[in-house]
């Protein structure tokens, strides 16, 4: 093994003048191992001392063995850096102790921490060290314990020193007393020489008669103590054990020591209590008891450290292991996983043994690529808390599989005596089963809403209407959270769904198809006139049907035959008063596989007051285009004559305008047509002038009308390829030019405006994509639906009818195709349609 031989004779004389080696188990040193390795939580904690070829444990927890061979000491490393605490957090790696007998061998040493034992001439005589078979480092909190009971092995070997010289002076004075009667005059020299506390005490009243400065330091006094009795000197020992101790020595002859021994003492105009460790020695003169000498030193500051370490540690622990969240304590950059309770094993699926002491991303190599190390690191790093709810974990098992949980989470920093973070106190919660039953009562709220968007309108009483679904939704969401507290009680949830019918003035109904019973809602009793003592029945519901009666009848026996929605409005003549009411109904039926009765049920709402609302609109549209049909067509009529005088005359100025007026006169007859398709829409009558072209030809049309009629806006057309579909050329000149009048209207002067067309995947997709001030999620769903508008501070000056788009989708629609939008909002708006490729068209010779 290593030395220093400039001092290592001084050394080892300074280390056998402690007569510590070779001696008996005494418990004091048993006490300090044993809270060495329950504060550093390791199986191994030992004394050491580092003799001439050997090193030599006073103390030896966890191992049997009482000394080992200098050359395979730890130790004996440690102690070349007396000032030092060495670490060695895996012994494997270590170049100086890979091969070494006791890390290849039994105990197979890992980890070891060991703080040199200094003597007061500053000789380091050996270690309290502590040792793990596992890789490990210790934390700041360990570190400093671990010096605070070195500090105790020292005073201890102090004081055991001290005490030999002392009754190595007492047995010399015995020898002078019996041949010299200036006996008492050398014990005086010899402790007022003394560096230890010592004071003499003569006869049973404790009578002070030789007190050395250490002493008085240490009992606050001054020499005027000399001569007086103990408790007349110092009268708060009255009652103290150490004074009945005191007595008892001088009683028995038998000599005591104590230690971390508790004093209450006058001190600085106050009683404190201190701790010290002492030693009561009888002084036999002539072979009687005349008095004690009585050696001591104050341990106050170790003692309370100590006590402060063991209370703090185990607050900690008792707090974590008690809890019952899973919660842990990580430690450093390292992230080490330093305790864990039940809770938090659990979760992990991991057994104390196969965490403790180990790095987070050791144990759970999954966690690296997720988010939880960067949040610790960043805690340590920032010393804010962090909390967060709801976030997904994926955790392996033992046997590799992966199981991904939902946590809630908090890490808060723990510091240390300097307001530094060192370590993290994490609290997990796993709410797995919880966030999966809401998801499950979330896809049920979200079916709901899908029928409630399918029975929405764009009406005035339909946004109302739509608000008040909205709150009973609302009411739903709380009602279902509810009901998973209370472990989906089916009874409970049934009455708080027909409150929240009967709040949105739903009707609902039931139809048992074998007996042709309706069990329907109060409302729905309201709607159709019936009394509330009449058992309804199919007869009497199809009764108060008259023009509708064989269509509705038709189309709900085919929604039941062939187990498709059944989706109708039609009119009913209230039984109370035979006031006409329009009906919108939603129905199904019941799964003959539940092995039950089967039934057709559904829900209803009254529609009277729409249907009169878009009857007006519809009779209005109707209305202005007949009448501007006629003025137009005279004005198309004086154009062309005033075209054909210009070609005559070669005005080639005017004819270029004629056509322009020519082409805007076509362009307002198309509009006019719109308005009259809208009718022919809501009848199904818009009529397609199918045939082959080329796209590529309406995105040029298109391209030079923009061109010509738009200085405002920056339009940029892509150059489009050679696509052929068959389809109504001018009804998809009209889609495509409502878009880009739609984005020139919303998106801001001088921004660009960008037209493709392009092959996707057996479909023609034609897109305009604008930069302006974009559509929210909630009016998306509703943007192509008859005379609806988005309505908002920024588009409250913006003119239209909300027909355009319903149009167009309407003719994409009667094309087989599809339409959509792509919006966020402040982001601009991209909207498109698709329409199948042709495969096949007619042309000049044959069939291609």
């Amino acid at each position: 093994m290593l030395k220093n031989p400039i001092h290592e004779q001084e050394r080892l004389a300074a280390l056998n003048s402690c007569h510590i080696l070779d001696t008996a188990v005494e418990d004091d040193y048993e006490e300090l191992t044993e809270l060495a390795a329950a504060i550093c939580e390791t199986p191994i904690a030992l004394i050491s001392f580092v003799d001439a070829e050997r090193q030599w444990f006073k103390s030896h927890r966890g191992l049997t063995v009482r000394e080992t061979d200098r050359s395979q000491s730890f130790c004996a490393h440690a102690i070349l850096k007396p000032d030092e605490l060495m670490e060695v957090e895996d012994a494997n790696l270590d170049p100086r102790f890979r091969d070494n007998p006791l890390v290849t061998g039994n105990p197979y040493i890992s980890f070891y921490a060991g703080m040199p034992l200094v003597d007061e001439d500053g000789f380091p005589l050996g270690t309290l060290c502590v040792i793990d078979r596992t890789p490990r480092k210790l934390n700041e909190t360990q570190k400093k314990a671990l010096k605070t009971l070195t500090k105790q092995v020292i005073n201890k070997l102090i004081l055991r020193k001290r005490l030999l010289d002392l009754e190595i002076a007492h047995r010399e004075n015995i020898l002078v007393s019996q041949n010299n009667k200036e006996s008492a005059d050398s014990l005086r020299l010899i402790i007022e020489q003394s560096p230890a506390a010592i004071v003499v005490f003569r006869g049973r009243d404790m009578l002070i008669d030789a007190i050395n400065p250490a002493m008085l330091q240490l009992l606050n006094q001054d020499s005027h103590v000399v001569g007086k009795p103990l408790l007349e000197a110092i009268p708060e020992l009255n009652g103290q054990p150490v004074y009945e101790l005191a007595q008892e020595v001088y009683t028995t002859g038998q000599s005591v020591t104590r230690h971390d021994t508790p004093v209450s003492l006058n001190r600085n105009g106050k009683l404190e209590t201190g701790y010290f460790n002492f030693t009561y020695a009888p002084l036999i003169e002539n072979g009687e008891v005349t008095g004690i000498i009585d050696m001591a030193v104050e341990v106050t500051d170790q003692v309370q450290a100590r006590m402060l370490i063991e209370e703090s540690a185990l607050q900690m622990r008792e707090m974590v292991m008690n809890a019952a969240a899973g919660m842990c304590i990580i430690r450093g950059e390292d992230l080490v996983i330093e305790i864990a309770n039940d809770p938090m094993l659990k979760i992990w699926t991991r057994s104390a043994k196969q965490v403790i002491g180990r790095k987070l991303t050791d144990v759970f190599p999954e966690v690296v690529q997720q988010t939880f190390p960067e949040l610790l690191r960043q805690v340590l790093r920032t010393g804010e808390s962090v909390a967060i709810s709801e976030q997904t974990a994926d955790i392996a098992e033992v046997d590799g599989k992966i199981n991904t949980i939902y946590i809630d989470l908090a890490y808060k920093p723990l510091r240390n005596s300097e307001g530094d973070p060192e370590a993290i106190i994490a609290t997990i919660t796993d709410i797995t089963e919880k966030v999966k039953s809401r998801q499950l009562l979330e896809q049920s709220r979200t079916q709901l809403q899908k029928a409630n968007v399918e029975l929405s309108t764009v009406n005035e009483e339909y946004i109302a209407l739509n608000e008040e679904l909205v709150a009973t939704n609302e009411n739903l969401r709380c009602a279902e959270e509810n009901l998973t507290r209370l472990n989906k009680r089916l009874v409970e949830k049934e009455e708080s769904l027909r409150l929240s019918i009967e709040a949105a003035r739903m009707g609902t109904f039931n139809i048992n198809i074998s007996t042709g019973i309706i069990e329907v809602n109060n409302y729905c009793r309201e709607l159709f006139g019936f009394t509330d003592d009449l058992i309804v029945t199919v007869q009497e519901g199809f009764d108060t049907l008259q023009e509708d009666r064989e269509r509705i009848w038709d189309a709900m026996h085919n929604a039941i035959e062939n187990h498709i929605l059944f989706e109708e409005e039609y009119r009913i003549f209230r039984k109370s008063d035979n006031e006409m009411r329009w009906v919108r109904t939603v129905g199904k039926v019941s799964d003959p596989s539940m092995g039950t009765d089967i039934h057709f049920y559904g829900i209803m709402i009254d529609i009277t007051e729409r249907r009169a609302s878009d009857q007006l609109k519809e009779d209005f549209i109707g209305i202005v285009s007949h009448e501007m049909r006629s003025p137009l067509t005279a004005l198309k009529g004086y154009v062309q004559i005033l075209d054909w005088k210009s070609k005559k005359n070669n005005d080639q100025f005017t004819a270029d305008l004629t056509t322009k007026a020519i082409r805007q006169v076509n362009r307002m007859t198309t509009l006019i047509t719109g308005f009259l398709d809208v009718a022919r829409a809501g009848e199904g009558k818009i009529y397609l002038n199918k045939t082959y072209f080329d796209m590529a030809q309406i995105i040029k049309v298109v391209e030079e009308e923009s061109l010509a009629t738009i200085s405002s806006h920056k339009i940029l057309f892509q150059p489009a390829e050679p696509i052929m579909i068959f389809a109504d050329q001018d009804k998809l000149e009209q889609v495509l030019l409502n878009f880009i009048n739609n984005a020139v209207k919303y998106a801001p002067n001088n921004s660009q405006i960008h037209v493709s067309c392009s092959d996707n995947n057996g479909w023609v997709r034609v897109s305009v994509k604008d930069q302006g001030i974009g559509i929210t999620a909630k009016d998306q769903s509703h943007i192509f639906e008859r005379f609806y508008r988005v309505i908002g501070a920024k588009t409250e000056n913006i003119s239209g009818f909300g027909i355009g788009l319903y149009l167009c989708k309407e003719i994409i629609d009667r094309h087989a195709g599809r339409i959509g939008v792509e919006s966020a909002t402040g982001e601009g708006s991209t909207f498109w349609f698709e329409l199948p490729i042709a495969h096949s068209h007619i042309v000049k010779g044959g069939m291609t």
